[in-house]
């Protein structure tokens, strides 16, 4: 009697067991058909929003930057030209420090290095410590083949064929960063102040400049020479040019341009005669503004002395 008794209670064990497994089996199986649904639902929209965009069949082509001459700086020139004033003008700002620091400094250290294009990098990935940390670049971003390298968190160095490998791919990404930042700098500071800092010859169209035959730009002030020897009346336009000129440095706060003229010119100016502006050094902080303050000149000549700059510009 005591058996059948445990075997009976051993068999309600059994279908009460069945039951919970029915009952998971049965939560598992909407919850697949669910699935299953959304998926279809959700591919359903997509294909349908694909088809509408135009040039779907085709994927991402054609790409607008297709036809731009390689390589290329993807930057705009009226983002350029902001980046410039944020740069030059705000000296204490943080893009002007990002830019000394590293922007320029990283210029400076590619200008003044031998530069070799290694083989084939490895994986990044291998360039990581097994606690998870990345081991340590060098500051001047170039590797010593005998010295290990090390993790900053642990401690533990490394050198082997993975490690050299993983600083190759480095050493490819590196270059790529030299060449964004050699553009930067040269197109921030320009061509004159480029070739002045680094020593070496520009050419811009029409325009050379080499620092070791020309003597080297004053980059205190703005100091421009100018003269017209076809224009007999010119010494009488440009007195109104740097009336012009005052009254818009007037309204930016900035020490106002004098004008001189100089001595004993060439013969064939001696009607035109020569002069020589001289004025605040924010007009060269760009080479915008330095075009800024010539196209003044050219507009000042029509300027009447007296008169508001306002009149003369409508």
């Amino acid at each position: 009697m005591e058996r059948s008794c445990k075997k009976v209670k051993k068999d309600t064990y059994s279908i009460k067991g069945i039951q919970m497994i029915m009952k998971k089996l049965n939560l598992t199986l909407v919850m697949i058909v669910c699935s299953l649904l959304l998926s279809a639902q959700t591919k359903s929209i997509l294909n349908s929003k694909l088809e509408k965009r135009k040039g779907s069949e085709i994927g991402a082509k054609p790409c607008k930057y297709d036809a731009i001459p390689l390589p290329c700086v993807l930057v705009t020139p009226d983002r350029l030209a902001l980046i410039r004033k944020e740069v030059l003008q705000d000296k204490r700002g943080q893009k002007a420090i990002i830019y000394k620091n590293y922007v320029k400094a990283n210029a400076d250290r590619w200008l003044n290095r031998s530069i070799t294009v290694p083989e084939t990098g490895g994986w990044i990935h291998d360039f990581f410590c097994v606690d998870g940390s990345m081991l340590e670049l060098p500051q001047d971003r170039i590797f010593n083949p005998d010295l290990p390298s090390k993790c900053p968190t642990c401690g533990t160095t490394y050198l082997n064929d993975n490690i050299r490998a993983a600083r190759r791919a480095f050493k490819h990404y590196c270059l790529f960063w030299a060449v964004r930042e050699l553009v930067l700098f040269f197109a921030i500071a320009g061509h004159i102040v480029f070739a002045k800092i680094y020593d070496k010859p520009i050419s811009n169209y029409n325009f050379k400049y080499d620092p070791k035959e020309k003597p080297k730009p004053y980059l205190e002030k703005i100091r421009l020479l100018t003269t017209n020897s076809s224009n007999n009346k010119f010494s009488k336009k440009i007195t109104n040019s740097l009336d012009f000129i005052n009254q818009l440095e007037d309204i930016l706060g900035i020490k106002k341009s004098i004008l001189r003229e100089c001595n004993n010119p060439p013969e064939e100016y001696t009607k035109s005669g020569i002069w020589f502006f001289e004025g605040h050094k924010r007009w060269i902080n760009s080479p915008p503004m330095l075009s800024l303050y010539s196209l003044f000149i050219r507009i000042g000549c029509n300027h009447k002395k007296g008169n508001s700059y306002k009149t003369t510009i409508e």
